[in-house]
Formats: C-alpha cells, structure tokens, sequence
C-alpha cells in the first residue's frame, strides 16, 4: 500500500481568516466519517489577515496530511490552485472553496464518480510512449 494520499483538497483563500478554523473542524469531520485517506493543502493567495496564521495553527492540529502554502501577494484564485497542485502529493485534486458555500460532505460523492465514470488506464510500452486507455470507449 502506498503512503500517497489518495486525493488532495487545494483550497485557495484570501481573507478567510473567519472561515478557517470551521474549515478544517469540517473537513476533518468528513474525513474520519468516511474514513478517507486525503490530503488538504491551503493556499493563502496574499490575504491582509490572518488567514495564514490561522491556517498554520489548524493545519498543525489537522495533522501530517495538511499544509499549507503562502503567496506574498494576492495572484487571484487560478494561481491558488497551481499553487496547491504543485506541493499536493496526490493524484486527484478536488478544488473547494475556503468559504464552506459547498458541504465538505460532497468530497466523498465527488470521488465515488471519479471511481464509477473515469477508470483510466495509463500505460508506457517498450519505446517509452504514453498511451491512455478509457475501458469501453
């Protein structure tokens, strides 16, 4: 079994200092709930509050599976989520938004379509080619 988590849940924020620590207390309710094996990677996109440093505080508590990334100024969100993608350790990336609009209880039902709809197959053959393979297409 691999030590990767399975996926990674990037969230870019900026001036979310009020939504962070109900941000982690949720996500981490749904990962033990579903017993999901994920990491979750905050990108403080140049907030003037303290986002990061309450980001910093909730992660420690979160555990080795969260960290989080500082952006010295605002970049917007595109580069948030590069950001976030570039130190996630995971293949799967599900983007979400600091501000809780959606329920972190939609991360499990995002990856159970994953598993059901994209089955790709990635396979390297003599000369070092890449092919993809989508069974039934």
């Amino acid at each position: 079994m691999s030590d990767t988590p399975r996926f990674a849940v990037i969230v870019p924020a900026y001036n979310e200092a009020e939504n962070i620590p109900a941000l982690f207390a949720a996500l981490k309710s749904t990962f033990e709930k579903h017993s999901l094996d994920g990491e979750v990677v905050i990108v403080d996109d140049g907030s003037t509050d303290k986002t990061y440093e309450l980001a910093v505080a909730e992660a420690a508590k979160f555990g080795p599976n969260a960290q989080v990334v500082r952006h010295r100024r605002n970049l917007g969100k595109t580069e948030g989520m590069v950001s976030g993608s570039r130190v996630a350790t995971a293949d799967v990336l599900v983007v979400f938004d600091a501000d809780l609009q959606h329920s972190t209880e939609e991360i499990p039902r995002f990856l159970q379509k994953i598993d059901e709809v994209l089955p790709i197959a990635i396979i390297e053959d003599d000369v070092g080619a890449v092919h993809t393979s989508i069974p039934g297409v």
